[in-house]
């Protein structure tokens, strides 16, 4: 039986807003899915979703995005990396995208290019320990928090609810897969499996660049950051992505933005079973950095596909765990002034 959304214990979901329309349907459809008995049952085997990561379940705020906030942090604040021309040109202008959210055309491509140009040649597990170092420490725009404690709280309750009830869940970013892993590491119902993320290319430390498939590499060798792509896991990639990895069609997902918008309708438009997406708007201005105006659109797509829309103003009765809330600053100012 399902458990009352304000009920606390297993299952709860306190940190939504008591009466919260969507969390409603989503508990109407998680019982309809669930239930034998019902003409909406799904096999637990096949009960999928997917949630994209920033500014879905992870706080955009760092600033920006969790990647946006690594690679700054590798570009102006790291003393053990000396960073190129253009790496450092377009640091300055993520700040400025950061403080005035317009993007020049191209942004994506030289974010994604300088990305991971800035962690080439490193181990995969000096790349771990500098994600995990990364995650934890002090949040600059954020009070009582480290990085790796800025989750919605509501989105984690939704998460282990959905996995107690025979739900596989899946967390697909745009953010790098190893990075996607460390992050998301001990949150509930995820594996190191759940990471459906862009993938960096990897290779042996003194393959410097020759044919992988060709490449035999040796036993003293680590595996290094080649500095190049091979997939961005954003729009329809998100869709390939999740085939590729998951398998099998997932009956529910959760976005925030239009880079979700493919995976939201290839989960809604699901021939075989009853199935849900969700748009998350960030419209709280009051308890977060959010911006309602910047949200309308989503919403507005949203309703004409016919998805669930989420209001963190209006459904999270708290965002964040218990004491952590927003500096309310320049939202640059994540490792104090430059």
């Amino acid at each position: 039986m399902m458990t009352d959304f304000c009920t606390p214990g297993e299952g709860a979901l306190d940190a939504w807003t008591e009466g919260s329309k969507s969390v409603r349907e989503l508990l109407d459809f998680v019982s309809r899915v669930t239930d034998p008995d019902s003409e909406s049952f799904v096999p637990e085997e096949d009960r999928v979703a997917v949630f994209d990561m920033d500014g879905t379940i992870l706080s955009e705020n760092h600033p920006g995005d969790l990647e946006w906030a690594m690679f700054l942090r590798r570009v102006m604040h790291d003393s053990t990396f000396t960073p190129d021309e253009k790496q450092k040109e377009f640091a300055e202008e993520m700040i400025e995208v950061i403080r005035t959210g317009v993007k020049k055309p191209g942004f994506t491509e030289r974010k994604n290019e300088c990305n991971a140009a800035a962690f080439s040649g490193m181990t995969l597990e000096d790349y771990e320990a500098y994600v995990d170092e990364y995650l934890g420490e002090p949040s600059g725009t954020y009070t009582n928090a480290k990085r790796k404690d800025l989750f919605y709280a509501p989105m984690l309750q939704l998460m282990d609810l959905l996995s107690k009830r025979g739900f596989s869940v899946f967390v697909c970013s745009a953010t790098e897969t190893m990075n996607v892993r460390r992050t998301i590491a001990g949150l509930p119902g995820v594996t190191p499996g759940s990471a459906i993320a862009t993938e960096y290319e990897l290779e042996a430390t003194k393959q410097n660049g020759a044919d992988s498939i060709g490449y035999i590499m040796g036993p003293e060798e680590d595996l290094v950051y080649s500095g190049k792509i091979i997939t961005v896991a954003s729009g329809m990639n998100k869709v390939a992505r999740i085939v590729q990895v998951v398998g099998k069609r997932p009956i529910l997902s959760f976005g925030n933005g239009a880079g979700d918008y493919s995976m939201l309708t290839y989960v809604s438009e699901n021939p075989r079973y009853d199935s849900m997406s969700f748009i998350l708007c960030a419209d709280d201005a009051v308890r977060d950095y959010g911006n309602a105006e910047r949200t309308v659109q989503f919403k507005e797509y949203a309703e004409k596909m016919g998805w669930g829309v989420i209001s963190m103003k209006d459904d999270f009765k708290r965002i964040y765990a218990e004491g952590i809330v927003p500096k309310f600053k320049d939202a640059y100012d994540f490792f104090g002034s430059r």
